[in-house]
């Protein structure tokens, strides 16, 4: 009977694994902490150096470790193992690269995480659920790796609370598959949807655009656009509607035409405004 409970033995064997990853970031990320600091020419971002490997490396690491402890205490067989994983890590850079949504990226390939000084994060939202996931899944197969190791132990109530914890953890995991993949279908819905909307006007009789003047003013933390169109009816019949294109997630406060406030319909980024327009006007 040993003294200490399967999980010890098996955090422990983890901690050390991440300890010795751990390292290997650090001395990763010295080299482009190297060229940031001698460059005059790049701009220097400290909290980049912090969030990058806790939103790539950490989660990954926690999964590739703890499915790799799963797979050796199910099989019973190291070499069988880590050909089944291989196997997995190319089907899933092969295969399922750039399908359902990137759930199955669990090293963050395709993941928007690119962040600029002026929009930050793109979909920083969706990107900590995944990388959420990922970290918790690893989690729960740590625990299982505990409760199914066939080593002697004293703590039979704590193996079973093991167990328990590990279901726990992978069905949290699961609702945030889940959740990940309805936040996903979306912006694919929107894009549909859009394709919809244009085929339904696209086949409209519209005016040419001759001169569009753009003004952006920055209030906050939110713009405020003001366009001026010249348009010109190039057919030879008079328009009574015209149409013109914006992006769906922008607000329309006011339309007008020669000064004076006009309505206008919307239909996602299709907006229509009624005026009658005689041919070459």
């Amino acid at each position: 009977v040993r003294p200490i409970s399967n999980l010890d033995y098996v955090l422990g064997k983890a901690l050390a694994l991440f300890k010795l990853f751990f390292w290997l970031n650090f001395l990763l990320l010295c080299i482009p902490l190297i060229i940031n600091l001698t460059n005059p020419n790049i701009t220097f971002n400290p909290v980049a150096f912090v969030v990058y490997p806790l939103l790539i490396s950490m989660p990954t690491i926690v999964f590739t470790t703890g499915i790799s402890f799963l797979f050796v205490t199910l099989f019973r067989n190291q070499p069988i193992s880590i050909v089944v994983l291989l196997g997995l890590s190319g089907v899933e850079l092969i295969y399922f690269f750039d399908k359902y949504s990137n759930i199955f990226d669990f090293m963050a390939f395709r993941l928007q995480l690119y962040s600029s000084e002026m929009a930050c994060f793109v979909n920083l939202e969706s990107a900590l659920w995944q990388r959420g996931f990922y970290l918790l899944t690893g989690v729960a197969f740590l625990f299982l790796t505990a409760f199914f190791l066939d080593r002697l132990t004293s703590h039979k109530r704590v193996k079973i609370l093991t167990g328990f914890i590990g279901v726990a953890f992978l069905a949290v995991a699961t609702f945030m598959m889940f959740n990940i993949w309805t936040m996903r279908q979306q912006p694919i819905q929107l894009r549909s949807q859009m394709i919809s909307a244009n085929a339904r006007w696209a086949n409209k009789p519209n005016a040419s655009i001759l001169e569009n003047a753009i003004t952006i003013d920055e209030i906050g933390n939110s713009l405020t656009a003001t366009s001026v169109l010249k348009v010109r009816n190039d057919s030879r019949k008079t328009l009574d509607t015209l149409y013109f294109l914006l992006n769906p997630g922008l607000d329309i406060q006011e339309v007008k035409i020669n000064g004076k406030a006009v309505s206008y319909m919307r239909d996602l980024q299709i907006v229509a405004i009624s005026e009658r327009i005689a041919p070459n006007e």
